[in-house]
């Protein structure tokens, strides 16, 4: 483990009367140095009190201290303990096997600890690298559920680990996968699982490829064949790559199916139960009233280094009845493409779902109907002109600055909250605008990059 120093300082702000009754609990923005991803500055908007918490994790002193770390990992999913006071940081990064840690938080005392594997008290430690991107406690404030990767054959683990790190159990073994769990969730005494990266593809003739390696390696295949095997290493490289632009298209390989996994927590010895969904599963949100579920699928992938959009995203609606997941509807919309996060909330009694789609449109569903409600397009609608949306979004994957990829409804419903570079913006639900915006202190070397939002 690593222990590190924060620094914490307090900004005033303002907002409506209203505004500020609907946001009964703090939310969370996230603020990413520039050239050490891992070092995030988190903001804890407080409306009740009309203040701005900043956690600062940067400084040179803590990067002295970080050389064992890969400092490209940022942070991804936030698991609150106790309210604005502590909390659990699990990151990501392209390349999976950094992805080897996560950090606690202790705002009052000053403090962050980053945890490896390697720190826990459980078997076959020195092979478990790599970390899932959401860690669970729902209500549980002493212990949360974590998933790790092996790094000497395809499997995950997954643990029921003590606050403390100090005892950990493990919960069961998933051969197979090539990665940890990107989504970790439980409810009603059930624990679910996505992972959006052990994807599967079809041949035309009918094998079934595993992610991108599998892809990648016949691609390589493809190009030895036609003379690549006979050039020295650097001009293999420049030259496969031209080679396979030309060449290479991802539509010849047919998506197959994603997985929920859900395994039952009153009897870790029953089998788990494998439900299928879209490609690339991806986020889970819940109706906790109704037992019902909302599973986003990404339609992307990643492969050579890109992440390429496949199809318009999709969110599925299951029920779960008896331990089994009845699977409902879907929504799906030409325009409704990546679906970075999304959130379950009811306004006025009635459930809906707001999906922010790549790369500003944000989407209102209404979750009884899984119909569009209607969008909004933050800063303007750049999407509508394109005549090839899915070639426009690619290149913008590439090459854009400013990506949003979350937001917030307040509780009642009334708004929704979200962010640029700048501003925080307030939008109102019923009128379908936004109403008020905050401007942010940010430093130059950092950029804005809330990957989720919850409530602190």
């Amino acid at each position: 483990m690593i222990r590190l120093n924060l620094d914490v300082k307090d900004y005033s702000f303002d907002v409506s009367r209203n505004v500020r009754e609907s946001f009964k609990k703090p939310i969370l923005m996230k603020l990413d140095h520039k050239e050490y991803n891992f070092f995030t500055t988190y903001v804890i908007i407080d409306f009740s009190k009309l203040e701005m918490k900043y956690i600062q994790t940067y400084s040179d002193e803590n990067l002295g201290k970080c050389k064992d770390v890969s400092l490209n990992i940022f942070s991804h999913s936030v698991t609150p303990i106790v309210s604005g006071k502590e909390f659990f940081d699990f990151l990501y990064n392209n390349d999976r096997t950094k992805n080897n840690c996560f950090k606690y938080f202790n705002v009052d005392e000053k403090e962050l600890i980053v945890y490896f594997a390697q720190d826990l008290d459980i078997e076959n430690k020195d092979v478990l690298g790599r970390t899932s991107q959401h860690g669970v406690n729902r209500g549980d404030k002493n212990n949360l559920i974590i998933s790790f990767g092996r790094t000497d054959k395809p499997a995950t683990e997954t643990y029921m680990c003590s606050k403390d790190m100090k005892t950990a159990k493990k919960l069961f073994t998933l051969d197979g996968y090539h990665f940890p769990q990107h989504s970790v969730e439980t409810f009603k005494d059930h624990l679910f699982t996505t992972e959006f990266e052990d994807v599967k593809f079809r041949t035309k003739y009918g094998e079934i490829l595993n992610g991108e390696a599998d892809i990648e390696r016949l691609i390589k295949l493809r190009f030895d064949e036609h003379g690549g095997n006979s050039l020295p290493g650097v001009i293999y490289d420049k030259l496969f790559k031209l080679w396979r632009e030309k060449n290479f298209n991802i539509d010849e390989f047919e998506r197959c199916p994603g997985e929920i996994i859900v395994f039952n927590l009153k009897d870790l010895n029953e089998p788990y139960k494998v439900f299928e969904t879209g490609f690339a599963p991806s986020h889970i949100q819940f109706d906790e009233e109704n037992d019902i579920l909302y599973v986003s699928s990404h339609n992307f992938m990643k492969i050579f280094e890109d992440l390429i959009l496949l199809a318009p995203a999709e969110i599925h609606k299951y029920k779960l009845v008896d331990g089994e997941l009845v699977y409902l509807d879907y929504f799906t919309e030409p325009t409704f493409w990546r679906c970075p996060d999304h959130v379950f909330f009811r306004h006025n009694g009635h459930p809906y779902i707001a999906a922010m789609g790549f790369p500003n449109r944000l989407f209102f569903i209404d979750a009884e109907t899984m119909k569009l409600h209607y969008y909004y397009d933050i800063k303007g609608d750049i999407i509508s002109e394109q005549k090839d949306l899915r070639v426009f979004l690619n290149n913008l994957m590439k090459n854009s600055k400013e990506v949003f990829l979350s937001s917030i409804p307040s509780l009642d419903g009334n708004y929704i909250s979200f962010w640029d570079q700048e501003n925080m913006y307030i939008l109102d639900f019923d009128k379908r605008k936004i109403i008020e915006s905050v401007g942010f202190k940010m430093e130059s070397t950092f950029r804005q990059n809330t990957t989720h939002s919850v409530y602190m």
